[in-house]
């Protein structure tokens, strides 16, 4: 057969091996651009946007306003939401003295069974009541808390060095009224969930107990306040994981440019593509131009 009738095959052959490593080439090029800008709009998409009122200062309540709103949530039997606008109302300059607010907030601080605050409000309400139906009032919920709890003083050992910590509480034998077994259920999970100074006090019910792991006995009408000394209890929280912002700002362009190169090397098939972006990436990090 004339040479000229035969089409030439290794030039052919050679034409579409250069031709199937360019289109790899395209398509790792689309690919880190694609990645580029990704990493590249991280920051923007993580960072939240500012709220127009946060730069707005926030008006200021009366006394009086907190206070009608918590009797408006307490008559509505919305216990917390009622705590939270007497509380509010409590840190005003004229709250203190003003005795619904420190009644309510006696009474919504024991449906919460937060006694430490029940207690302390009810005898400041028999002191600023103005007439003797608050007198009485106060003195009648002051009695129902005594006649239900009394409190353990706990100081910290004299080895402690730890100034914050927690109080891990235990019934040293099982409630069988429902009603305590559940009240000192809150108590029990409030303070194991919650960081306390020492001293302190503690209220429950009447009953036997320990306090990380030291005894000691609640007693209606004792003459003497139970003390005990323990070593806190310390909760080792876990340290917030690093975001992509952060490893961003860490890394910087370059960082993020590097590795975003180099997942496109493990990641890509073809050798001379891997070659080259090899090469590429040895160029950019020592500084060189290829």
């Amino acid at each position: 057969m004339s040479p000229n009738l035969c089409p030439p095959k290794a030039p052919l052959a050679s034409a579409q091996r250069v031709l199937s490593r360019s289109r790899s080439r395209s398509r790792a090029t689309s690919l880190s651009l694609s990645l580029a800008v990704a990493l590249l709009s991280a920051p923007a998409l993580l960072t939240p946007p500012a709220s127009p009122a946060a730069a707005q200062p926030a008006p200021q309540v009366s006394m009086e306003s907190l206070r009608d709103q918590g009797l408006l949530y307490y008559s509505k039997k919305m216990v917390p939401l009622a705590r939270e606008q007497f509380d509010l109302a409590y840190a005003t300059p004229t709250g203190p003295k003003d005795f619904r607010v420190v009644y309510y907030r006696a009474k919504t601080a024991y449906l919460q069974l937060n006694l430490e605050v029940a207690f302390e409000m009810a005898e400041l309400a028999t002191q600023v009541a103005g007439d003797e139906r608050d007198k009485t009032e106060s003195q009648k919920l002051l009695d129902e808390l005594k006649g239900q709890f009394s409190y353990v003083q706990i100081n910290a050992a004299k080895e402690e060095t730890n100034k914050r910590g927690r109080i891990f509480l235990e019934t040293k034998r099982r409630i069988l009224n429902q009603t305590k077994r559940e009240q000192f259920e809150s108590i029990r999970t409030r303070f194991r969930s919650t960081e306390v100074d020492l001293p302190t006090k503690i209220y429950l019910p009447h009953g036997n107990y320990t306090a990380n792991n030291v005894p000691f006995n609640i007693e209606q009408g004792a003459a003497q306040v139970p003390s005990v000394d323990i070593f806190l209890q310390i909760v080792q929280s876990e340290g917030p994981r690093q975001s992509n912002a952060v490893l961003y700002t860490v890394l910087g362009v370059g960082g993020v440019a590097l590795l975003t190169t180099g997942a496109l090397l493990f990641l890509s098939s073809d050798p001379e593509v891997r070659e080259r972006m090899s090469l590429s990436l040895t160029n950019d990090a020592a500084g060189v131009t290829p």
